[in-house]
């Protein structure tokens, strides 16, 4: 299960001053960057859609990887959600491993006999500093992207924070300090639900 926190930031230099707060400074590594494109499917009756699901194939730094997210929860910023992928370059491909790494089988094949499109397209850079002290461990990112359509592109910066190992509730108890101390505002929505409000917004003024 996947439990991670968003936070919507105003530019590409907005929140860094986190990871050098005094509380999390000894215990993060240096960061990484990874680039990061991602392409996102549905059936033609939009059934992960209406299941608050969403399913990629996202290329890190040249690597192929198929994900399969389910949403259990999500609140203030909050996404708790069933998460299941697998190193691919091709939708299907994956789909078709994605049981053996414990997504549903019967949703997997489900999905495959529906058909599926691409919606969205989504390209960012991450870079990201793992935090690691005793039992408790987590990956604090920042995301600087943009949202793609036909006919232009949106930019977009957020800060995530999931946790990796450890106990919940001390994860989400820092994470609540962090935001209050830096005034973060959570992101009510994913980076694929963006992106639909953007390419629908964008077919709107092609129409309009």
């Amino acid at each position: 299960m996947e439990l991670e926190y968003k936070f919507i930031l105003p530019d590409p230099e907005a929140g860094k001053e986190i990871v050098h707060d005094a509380a999390l400074l000894s215990q993060l590594s240096s960061p990484s960057t990874t680039q990061m494109k991602s392409i996102y499917y549905d059936t033609p009756d939009q059934m992960l859609f209406q299941m608050r699901g969403g399913l990629r194939c996202r290329s890190e730094n040249d690597v192929g990887v198929v994900c399969l997210k389910l949403t259990a929860f999500e609140k203030n910023g909050l996404f708790r959600r069933e998460e299941y992928e697998c190193p691919a370059h091709d939708i299907l491909h994956g789909l078709s491993l994605l049981p053996d790494c414990g997504a549903p089988r019967e949703l997997c094949n489900l999905l495959t006999a529906k058909g599926l499109s691409p919606i969205s397209e989504i390209a960012f850079t991450r870079t990201a500093y793992a935090y690691k002290e005793d039992t408790l461990s987590f990956e604090i990112c920042f995301d600087a992207g943009i949202f793609i359509s036909k006919n232009k592109n949106k930019p977009f910066y957020e800060l995530e924070m999931e946790l990796l190992e450890g106990d919940p509730e001390k994860f989400t108890n820092i994470v609540s300090q962090l935001q209050k101390r830096y005034l973060l505002v959570p992101g009510l929505k994913s980076k694929l639900q963006r992106a639909q409000e953007f390419i629908n917004e964008t077919r709107g003024d092609s129409n309009g």
